[in-house]
């Protein structure tokens, strides 16, 4: 792993890499399924736990996306204009007729509201 990327062996066990690979356990469900993702990207370690992959993980349980080893990596990995693109995807599959309660009367398709589809979703990032 240090071979392939040796940027972990400079970040601080107790503050960066122990919380990081607790997350990596928590979104996986378990140690070995972890360590497996961070064994094979190890560049994973090098992102911000509270302005990257916690905001971002709240995103995908929004959108309602099943989270997996694939979208841990995307969630890591995609640019902000990549990822952003991906959620609003994600947010324009969702079933109206379940979720039309719980969202805002722009995601309503039955609503009159002036809003645009852009602008509902920066209201409910905010």
């Amino acid at each position: 792993m240090i071979q392939r990327d040796p940027a972990p062996i400079g970040l601080n066990i107790i503050n960066n890499l122990e919380p990081t690979l607790d997350f990596y356990i928590d979104v996986l469900g378990g140690e070995d399924e972890a360590i497996s993702f961070v064994t094979k990207n190890p560049s994973s370690f090098g992102y911000s736990l509270e302005n990257r992959l916690k905001p971002r993980l709240e995103e995908v349980k929004l959108a309602g996306m099943d989270i997996d080893y694939s979208c841990l990596y995307q969630l890591i990995f995609c640019t902000k204009d990549k990822w952003n693109r991906k959620v609003e995807i994600e947010m324009g599959s969702i079933s109206a007729s379940h979720h039309r309660q719980s969202l805002p009367s722009c995601l309503n398709t039955d609503s009159t509201s002036s809003l645009d589809y852009k602008s509902c979703l920066y209201i409910l990032y905010i």
